[in-house]
């Protein structure tokens, strides 16, 4: 893993490369094999919930933790679903009329509705009861990001993947009527990924256009692009690949993205600069030996806002110390991408769930 810190125009990179001292000499290892100094110690898991599934059919796209901390809400290949966080035991499954891509799924600040989505439509749900409130649709393809305001009065969808739907947009629903109050258009691409600010006046968006951009909802225009790449044709960008998640940090100075060129960086909130970055430098290789891509998926901040957690093609969470850069814990066990990662608000225990239809909650070391 390497991490460079950027101030103003300098910038800091930690290198975390495996080191060998041979005969004198100091060899920087580019792959991994077996245990070595560096190595970072493995993560204990506590349980495994879920039904395992083919990789081709994404068990588990997105998941989130209820604000009590009891239930974690899931959805992919066997629909939405809740579960006892300290059971493992599957509560309710969420279901509706149909069947099709469930892609995303977010709950209110007072845990009382969950939103989810089958295709082009939104679903509200009552938590308590598991019934259906109201359906709502976003006519551009299936719903691939949602996200609930911080009072919970409106919610974000975003699509864009249907041939001819025209550009993919943002809508900002109203929760208790199912009303378009506003739409934001300005991406390129498939949307990943929201977060609001603090103040729930501005609100971050991610795509598959390799952008992350900041949107200001009373006027409805986009405020600034985070980006640091130039690209072949000239204009600006984030990161080389999907931008598949947005974490914004517990003090909400810093947002944090993870995208498919493998790399995870922090991004300052008020300036729009990137303040680091995180990236593998190392070859990852499965129990075949076959080399695995490196692409980000998913990225979690802890609650003390000091650690990051991150998990995508190589299948294994990892807890990174912002701080120095080091590695501080790997947890191994899915089978395919982890896709989605969450944290208890006390910072003890993470979720994460993967393509391989399983959830797991693993112990987190003590800060």
């Amino acid at each position: 893993m390497i991490v460079t810190a950027c101030e103003g125009l300098a910038c800091r990179t930690f290198c975390r490369l495996p080191v060998l001292v041979l005969a004198g000499f100091l060899l920087v290892s580019s792959h991994v094999q077996g245990e070595d100094a560096l190595t970072p110690p493995k993560g204990k898991l506590i349980r495994t919930m879920g039904t395992p599934v083919e990789e081709r059919k994404r068990g588990i796209t997105s998941l989130v933790l209820s604000p009590d901390g009891r239930s974690i809400f899931s959805t992919g290949a066997h629909g939405t679903q809740q579960w006892n966080l300290d059971s493992g035991e599957r509560v309710r499954t969420f279901s509706s009329e149909g069947s099709g891509h469930l892609g995303a799924v977010d709950v209110t600040p007072d845990g009382g509705k969950l939103l989810s989505n089958l295709d082009s439509d939104l679903i509200l749900w009552e938590v308590a009861s598991g019934k259906e409130i109201r359906k709502f649709s976003h006519p551009k393809g299936s719903v691939t990001a949602l996200k609930f305001s911080p009072d919970g009065k409106t919610a974000l969808s975003g699509a864009g993947d249907r041939e001819k739907a025209g550009p993919p947009t943002i809508r900002l629903w109203e929760v208790e009527t199912g009303k378009v109050l506003k739409t934001f258009e300005g991406h390129e691409a498939i949307l990943r990924a929201f977060s609001f600010d603090s103040t729930g006046r501005r609100f971050f968006s991610s795509s598959n256009d390799f952008t992350i951009r900041e949107w200001e909802i009373e006027s409805g225009k986009e405020v600034r692009m985070f980006a640091d790449i130039r690209s072949k044709n000239g204009g600006m960008k984030s990161h080389g690949g999907f931008v598949y998640s947005l974490s914004l940090s517990p003090d909400g100075k810093s947002l944090l993205s993870a995208a498919f060129d493998g790399r995870a960086k922090l991004w300052n909130v008020e300036t729009g600069k990137k303040t680091a970055e995180f990236w593998r430098r190392h070859r990852v290789v499965d129990e075949t030996g076959k080399g695995l891509r490196d692409g980000l998926r998913s990225a979690a901040f802890m609650p003390d806002g000091k650690g990051v957690l991150s998990g995508g093609l190589d299948r294994v969470v990892r807890l990174f110390d912002i701080g120095s850069g080091s590695e501080r814990m790997a947890f191994e066990g899915h089978t395919s991408d982890v896709a989605a990662l969450a944290v208890s608000a006390d910072g003890n225990t993470a979720v994460s769930g993967s393509f391989d239809g399983t959830i797991r909650v693993w112990e987190m070391p003590a800060p």
